[in-house]
């Protein structure tokens, strides 16, 4: 399984950091309704899917530092 962060969105592209190491453009079709900046996606079986509870780990992490 494969995870995605949006960083920004480009057109018709958005732009996602996969795995923390590599930079890819994948079509908004192809992603959930409703995300956004920032979301965390996961990808398995062909399908992306928002994983909110990773989200609001990482959020709880910013707001410690």
């Amino acid at each position: 399984m494969d995870m995605y962060i949006i960083d920004r969105f480009e057109g018709k592209y958005a732009v996602m950091e996969k795995n923390g190491d590599e930079i890819v453009d994948v079509k908004r079709s192809k992603l959930p309704k409703n995300v956004r900046q920032g979301s965390v996606l996961r990808f398995e079986n062909g399908v992306f899917t928002q994983d909110f509870e990773e989200e609001a780990r990482r959020r709880k992490l910013v707001r410690e530092i």
